[in-house]
């Protein structure tokens, strides 16, 4: 095990309270990991601020997908609910992961959904083929054929 000791790049911003652990306005904090000793402190906590934040996955399973509710008087029913939302929430994941824009790899669940997945089209086949049919005042029109381009390209797993 390694203990890597770093301290935050920026200044705490104004009026934000001062902890108990904070020195000459900067937050130092440690990070506990397997990570070799080679890799510097500094290394290991990009590595672990390029992460997804387990906190913003939970507050969004929470508000975006429905994980806050138990719409069922039953256990197994409401582990259903919530394992569903935790589907949702990965089908989700890999769409911002995978398919979108950069300006849409932020965007919360509910623009996820608004945005790409309830949007009216029609399925048309078109000399053997088939076509996806947007209507003509769907502002997301090139990103969403972007990400299906994306999608397309992806490798194929039998």
């Amino acid at each position: 095990m390694t203990c890597a000791l770093s301290s935050a790049i920026s200044k705490r911003p104004p009026g934000e309270q001062l902890s108990f652990y904070d020195l000459d306005g900067s937050r130092f904090f440690a990070r506990i990991t397997n990570v070799p000793d080679e890799h510097s402190a500094i290394a290991i906590d990009y590595h672990h601020r390029l992460r997804w934040a387990s906190e913003e996955a939970i507050r969004q399973l929470k508000s975006d997908f429905g994980m806050n509710h138990a719409p069922v008087e039953n256990f197994f029913g409401n582990w259903v609910w919530w394992l569903s939302a935790a589907l949702a929430y990965n089908v989700a994941r890999w769409l911002w992961v995978l398919t979108l824009p950069e300006p849409f790899a932020t965007c919360r669940g509910k623009r996820l959904r608004t945005s790409f997945l309830n949007v009216p089209a029609r399925v048309v086949r078109r000399s053997r083929r088939l076509v996806l049919r947007l209507p003509a005042s769907y502002r997301h029109a090139e990103a969403s054929t972007d990400a299906l381009a994306r999608l397309r390209v992806l490798p194929r797993f039998a």
